[in-house]
C-alpha cells in the first residue's frame, strides 16, 4: 500500500505588494505555485507564477501545528514573509501556466 500525505501545517502570508505589484488572475491556480521546505522545516520558499515571471517568496514555520475546526476543518495560521524576490531567469513572453519544481545537481539555475 503507498504512503499517504498529510499535512503538518497550513500558513497564509501577504506578499509584499512591492514585489507583484499587479498580480494575474490566473496566479491563484495551483498549477502556479510550487513550495520547497527547507531541510529543519522552519521555512519554506514558495515560487508563485504570475504573468510572465516567477517570483520566490520565503516564509516561517517554526512552532507550526496543525489546527482543525468544527468536521475537521483545517484552520489557516497567519505567518510572515522572511524574504521574497523575482527570480533571473529566461524570458518568456506569453503568461505561464505551471511551474515545477526538479532536484537537480547544478543550483545555479533557480538563483
Amino acid at each position: 500500500m503507498g504512503s499517504t500525505l498529510k499535512a503538518k501545517s497550513l500558513r497564509k502570508a501577504v506578499v509584499p505588494l512591492t514585489l507583484l505589484e499587479h498580480p494575474s488572475p490566473g496566479n491563484l491556480q495551483s498549477t502556479r505555485l510550487a513550495l520547497h521546505v527547507n531541510e529543519d522545516g522552519s521555512s519554506c520558499w514558495v515560487y508563485i507564477a504570475s504573468g510572465c515571471n516567477i517570483y520566490k517568496v520565503e516564509i516561517l514555520l517554526e512552532g507550526s501545528w496543525l489546527s482543525k475546526g468544527k468536521e475537521g476543518l483545517l484552520i489557516l495560521e497567519r505567518t510572515k514573509v522572511i524574504d521574497s524576490l523575482l527570480l533571473k531567469r529566461c524570458p518568456h513572453r506569453s503568461e505561464i501556466q505551471s511551474i515545477v519544481l526538479a532536484e537537480i545537481e547544478c543550483k545555479w539555475l533557480l538563483h
